[in-house]
C-alpha cells in the first residue's frame, strides 16, 4: 500500500488550501488503502465491525498491516502536519456551531452522527481514526490491530459522500486533532489530565490527594482489586462502562481481560491500583483532548458515548471545584440543561437520516434559526460575565425551548403531510436528546491558552490556578470552559405517526 497524497513544495500554498480540496485528497487516500473492502463490505451487505472481525481473522491482512503501518502512518503524519494549519485556519475562522467529535477513536459504526446530527450542528468534526489507530499500532495486538484498522476505515468511509457534498457549510470534516499525538500530548492536556486524575482519586477514596506521589503511594497499600473496592467512598465514580451492570470487583476484571487484554502490555499484571491509576488518567486525558480540539477549532465537544459524556462532567465539576479556590465567594454550579420536552426525556428528532437526504435538506436550508439559536446560547453561555451568568443560562434555556417546540410542531406538521421542507421525512422521525453542558469558571486548559504560558514554570495544579487568579483579577477575558453538546438517539421502529416517534 502506498499513500496516495500528493503533497505541495510551496508552503504558502499549503496553508491556504481550500477545506474541500484536503478533504478530497483525505478521502482519496481513504479509498485507494480501503476502497475495495468497502465496496466488498457493502456488496455482502455486512458492516464495518463484521468486515473488521474478518480482518483481524485473516493471516494474510494481519501481515500486511504489520509491515505498512509504520509507513502509512508515517505518511498520513506528513500530510496532516502540511494541512492541519490550513485546516485550523477554515475552521477556527468559521463563525458556524460545530461540534467537534471526542471521547473514542470515531462515533459509533451503528449509527452515523451526522445523520441525528448533521441538521442541529452546521458543521461535524471527526478525528482521522486511521492516524489514531496507528498511532498506537504497535501497543496493541496484531490481530486487534487489523481489526480496529479496517473496522475505522470502513466507518469513516461512510461519511465521504457528506464530507465532500456541495454545500455553503461543511457538513462533516475530518481533521487529525490530537489524535495524531496522542502518545505524545501537548502538555497543558497532560497538566490538566493530571489534575483532573487527582481531584477524581480524591473524590473515589474521600481524601485530599494533592500530589501525582500522594496518589501512587495511597494506591500501592492495595493488593487485590476488592482491597480498593472496599475503600472507595464514592464506588459510583468508579465507571469502567455505562452498559456494565455488574459488581464493580467484576467489572475491575472484565477491564483487565477484555480491554487491556487486547494490548501488548504487562499493565494487567500490576498491582490493581496501578491499572486504577492508569485507568483514571487515561480517561481524563482522553476528555481533555477532546476539550483542547474543540478550543483548537473553536467548536464545542460533541460527546455521544454515554461513559465519556459522564466522564466530560465530572472534569467539568472539577473545574468549578478549583474555581471556587479562586472565587471562594462563587455560588454558581455547574450547568446541565437537557433541552427537551420535560427533563431527561428524549424528545423528536430527525435521526437515521440518509447522507442524500441529509445534503438536500442542508442545501434547502432546513433548520437554519435552529442551529442559530443553538450556536447563540453556547456563545453567550461561554462568554457571560460573572454578575449575570444565572440569568443568561435561563435566557438561553427559554429561548432554546422555543425554538425547540417549534421544531416539535414542524415534525408533528412532516408526520401527518409526510412533507418536511418540500421532503418526505416521516420514517426518520425518532426520539433523542440535545444536551447542552457548561461549567461557570474557566477549566484549566482554557486558562493556560489566555494565559500563553509554558508549563516549565508551573510545577503543579496550585501554581497554575494562582497565575489563572492573578489573570483574572487585573479583568482580562478569558473564554469560559467550552459548553460541550451531546446529540443521541434511540432506535425506535419506523414511524407511522408522530404520535408513534415520541413515544
Amino acid at each position: 500500500m502506498v499513500l496516495a497524497l500528493d503533497a505541495m513544495d510551496d508552503m504558502d500554498a499549503r496553508e491556504n488550501e481550500t477545506l474541500a480540496n484536503i478533504q478530497s485528497a483525505y478521502f482519496e487516500f481513504l479509498d485507494k488503502q480501503f476502497g475495495h473492502f468497502y465496496s466488498q463490505m457493502r456488496r455482502e451487505g455486512l458492516t464495518p465491525y463484521q468486515m473488521g472481525v474478518r480482518a483481524g481473522s485473516s493471516d494474510k491482512f494481519v501481515k500486511a498491516v504489520s509491515e505498512i503501518a509504520e509507513e502509512v502512518h508515517k505518511g498520513l503524519w506528513e500530510f496532516w502536519d502540511d494541512y492541519e494549519p490550513a485546516m485550523r485556519k477554515h475552521l477556527s475562522q468559521s463563525s458556524t456551531l460545530k461540534g467537534v467529535f471526542g471521547g473514542d477513536v470515531f462515533p459509533s459504526y451503528t449509527k452515523n452522527v451526522a445523520s441525528s446530527a448533521g441538521l442541529y450542528l452546521d458543521t461535524i468534526v471527526l478525528p482521522d481514526p486511521v492516524l489514531k489507530t496507528l498511532s498506537s499500532h504497535h501497543l496493541a495486538r496484531p490481530e486487534f490491530s487489523a481489526y480496529l484498522l479496517m473496522k475505522h476505515a470502513l466507518n469513516a468511509l461512510s461519511y465521504r459522500e457528506l464530507a465532500l457534498a456541495d454545500v455553503d457549510t461543511p457538513i462533516v470534516v475530518i481533521a487529525p486533532g490530537h489524535t495524531r499525538e496522542f502518545a505524545n500530548l501537548p502538555a497543558q492536556i497532560r497538566m490538566a489530565g493530571e489534575a483532573d486524575t487527582l481531584a477524581h482519586a480524591s473524590r473515589l477514596f474521600g481524601r485530599k490527594i494533592r500530589s501525582r506521589k500522594s496518589l501512587e503511594k495511597h494506591l500501592s497499600r492495595f493488593e487485590t482489586p476488592d482491597e480498593l473496592i472496599a475503600s472507595l467512598k464514592e464506588p459510583e465514580r468508579l465507571l469502567f462502562d455505562t452498559e456494565w451492570t455488574d459488581d464493580l470487583a467484576t467489572q475491575f476484571q472484565r477491564y483487565v481481560s477484555e480491554s487491556l487484554g487486547q494490548f501488548e502490555t504487562d499493565l494487567g499484571q500490576e498491582q490493581p491500583g496501578v491499572i486504577l491509576h492508569t485507568f483514571l488518567m487515561g480517561r481524563m486525558l482522553q476528555v481533555n483532548a477532546a476539550v483542547q480540539d474543540s478550543l483548537d477549532y473553536q467548536g464545542s465537544p460533541l460527546i455521544t458515548a454515554p461513559t465519556s459524556w459522564q466522564y466530560l462532567q465530572w472534569k467539568y465539576e472539577y473545574d468549578l471545584e478549583r474555581g471556587r479556590e479562586v472565587f471562594p465567594d462563587r455560588h454558581q454550579s455547574m450547568v446541565v440543561s437537557a433541552l427537551s420536552q420535560s427533563d431527561g426525556e428524549p424528545f423528536a428528532l430527525l435521526s437515521s437520516v440518509p447522507p442524500s437526504t441529509l445534503i438536500e435538506l442542508r442545501r434547502r436550508d432546513a433548520l437554519r434559526s435552529l442551529r442559530e439559536t443553538i450556536r447563540a446560547g453556547v456563545d453567550d453561555i461561554a462568554t457571560a460575565d460573572r454578575t449575570d451568568f444565572e440569568e443568561v443560562v435561563a435566557m438561553v434555556r427559554g429561548n432554546l425551548q422555543t425554538a425547540l417546540d417549534d421544531h416539535q410542531k414542524q415534525l408533528a406538521d412532516a408526520s401527518s403531510s409526510r412533507l418536511f421542507y418540500g421532503m418526505d421525512v416521516a420514517s426518520f422521525i425518532g426520539r433523542g436528546a440535545l444536551g447542552v453542558i457548561g461549567a461557570t469558571t474557566d477549566n484549566v486548559l482554557a486558562t493556560l491558552g489566555a494565559l500563553g504560558i509554558t508549563l516549565a514554570a508551573s510545577t503543579n495544579v496550585k501554581d497554575l490556578w494562582r497565575k489563572g487568579r492573578e489573570l483574572l483579577d487585573k479583568e482580562t477575558t478569558v473564554r469560559r470552559s467550552p459548553v460541550a453538546i451531546l446529540v443521541r438517539h434511540l432506535d425506535v421502529d419506523k414511524p407511522t405517526s408522530f404520535t408513534d416517534a415520541i413515544l
